[in-house]
């Protein structure tokens, strides 16, 4: 039963560890977009995944007993939003 649940918190990590990378490159792609075209539409766009992606994270963290590299994945994310708003 615990290897099941160490498992299942790897592949979660593995999947939160995506997760970022997507929106991280998310992120570079509006960026482009946005100081090309003065879109507003692109800034709501990247908002709303953001916000749909920490509330992934957070009920992820939740289920998750091993907090430390999903934290860590969580913290890179909020790194990644910021240094392009």
């Amino acid at each position: 039963m615990s290897f099941q649940i160490s498992s299942l918190c790897t592949s979660e990590i593995t999947f939160l560890a995506f997760i970022w990378f997507f929106t991280c490159m998310y992120s570079h792609m509006s960026f482009e977009i946005s100081r090309q075209r003065k879109s507003e539409i692109t800034y709501i766009t990247l908002i709303q995944l953001l916000t749909s992606m920490n509330s992934h994270m957070f009920y992820q963290i939740s289920r998750c007993s091993t907090t430390k590299n999903t934290f860590t994945t969580f913290i890179r994310l909020f790194a990644c939003m910021f240094s392009h708003m």
